[in-house]
């Protein structure tokens, strides 16, 4: 009797979670290995700095330019200043649209995002293998200085090349998918973890080190604790929930043993990639860019309920502050004419 009442009475653990349990009770020593040094694993938090207003303002005529503002409470105040900013962006955004997008990229470019799109999604310290991918692809492009990157001003070139982007990125999650699953079948000729990470870089100039052989192992080690019921185009959103318990652990250190503890199962499992013929490759230059932009990308919006919720709920008040304020919704400037 009382063992039935332990089991009522103990939550239900996903597979993923129990095999973390498992790991966490393990006497793992980090130093039986080498542990990679420099990644950025930890996800960029997003910081908000409040808008202080300043009722003194004056406009040409000596009219109180924030007048309207004052009316409401501290939050209507803050929700019409994001509903000003929001709009003068707009109508900034609409300017720099106006530019004619290029009609025609140059080949070198064309290889370029190519491939800077496989170093992002491939990168170890990638947040999420889904969010602004794109975006910041490009944003790693232009600080590495690749010729033919827009400014970040020219809003429809910028488009234009995340376009291409994430075409690519869409090819390169399928690739990485369709890889790890044929490693985990029994007759397949790379369960090594290192024949793994060739046979996913195939052609591409791709650093191949310890800290790749991580990353793809841990993507192994998801897809082999995904349960059954996973549906085909929630596989990547289950990935990035494996991601989410990983950086459960609050230090990078922590984080970095984790991940090691996965990699070193892996070796056990499918082999150690000392005994694979193969070696690392040298780290590409440009590597330590690509994983600064790779550590701050910027998980969907909707991996996030309580953001969700938070965003209807200043929607509700910003709403109901423009109708008590008459302010027509498509244009906040217009109480200060």
């Amino acid at each position: 009797m009382s063992t039935e009442s332990s089991n009522t009475s103990t939550p239900t653990l996903s597979r993923r979670e129990l095999a973390l349990m498992e790991m966490d009770n393990e006497d793992f020593n980090p130093f039986s290995s080498p542990t990679p040094n420099g990644t950025a694993i930890d996800q960029a938090a997003g910081l908000t700095t409040p808008f202080n207003f300043d009722n003194t303002t004056q406009t040409a005529t000596g009219q109180n330019f924030l007048g309207p503002a004052s009316l409401g409470s501290e939050e209507e105040r803050a929700i019409w200043t994001a509903s000003v900013l929001t709009y003068l962006a707009q109508l900034q955004d609409g300017l720099v649209r106006t530019q004619a997008a290029p009609s025609n990229i140059s080949n070198e470019l064309k290889k370029d995002c190519r491939s800077y799109a496989f170093y992002m999604i491939n990168s170890p310290a990638l947040v999420s293998y889904r969010g602004n991918i794109a975006e910041n692809t490009v944003k790693a492009m232009r600080d590495i200085g690749i010729p033919g990157v827009p400014r970040e001003e020219e809003t429809a070139k910028c488009v234009t090349l995340q376009q291409l982007i994430s075409g690519h990125l869409t090819n390169d999650r399928h690739n990485i998918k369709a890889k790890v699953l044929e490693s985990m079948k029994p007759t397949s000729k790379n369960k090594n973890i290192a024949k793994l990470c060739r046979a996913i870089a195939g052609k591409q100039n791709l650093t191949i080190n310890v800290e790749f052989y991580m990353r793809i192992a841990f993507v192994r080690w998801a897809a082999d604790t995904m349960e059954d019921s996973v549906s085909e185009e929630d596989w990547w959103k289950e990935v990035d929930k494996s991601l989410v318990l990983i950086r459960k652990y609050k230090s990078q250190i922590d984080v970095l043993q984790k991940l090691n503890q996965i990699f070193q199962k892996d070796k056990n499992k499918y082999g150690d990639p000392a005994n694979s013929g193969l070696s690392t490759t040298v780290t590409m230059a440009q590597q330590t860019i690509v994983d600064k932009w790779a550590g701050q990308v910027k998980p969907p919006v909707s991996d996030s309920p309580k953001l969700h919720q938070s965003i209807k709920i200043k929607l509700k008040h910003s709403i109901e502050f423009k109708e008590k304020m008459k302010i027509p919704m498509g244009n906040p400037l217009t109480c200060l004419q």
